[in-house]
C-alpha cells in the first residue's frame, strides 16, 4: 500500500509505503477500517493502478494506492 499527500497520518500506518498480508478477497473498505482511516479521509483509491471503489476486493500481490481530497480551484 502506498499513501499519497500525507494521508497515512490519519491511520495506524507509520510510513507512506507499507507492505503487509491481508486475508484474500478483503474489500478496500474492510482494509481502510482495519487501518483506522476515518470515513471520508480517502478520496481516490487505485488497485493495481486502476481506479477502485470501497467494494473492490484485494488479493495477495495487489498494490493499493490511497489519495486524500485534493484542495484547489
Amino acid at each position: 500500500m502506498k499513501c499519497h499527500g500525507g494521508i497515512e497520518k490519519f491511520s495506524k500506518l507509520t510510513n507512506k509505503i507499507e507492505t503487509f498480508t491481508v486475508p484474500d478477497k478483503i474489500s478496500v473498505k474492510s482494509l481502510l477500517d482495519f487501518l483506522s482511516f476515518p470515513k471520508g479521509s480517502v478520496e481516490i483509491i487505485t488497485v493495481n493502478k486502476k481506479l477502485a471503489c470501497l467494494e473492490t476486493e484485494i488479493s495477495e500481490g495487489d498494490t493499493v494506492d490511497l489519495y486524500p481530497i485534493f484542495p484547489g480551484g
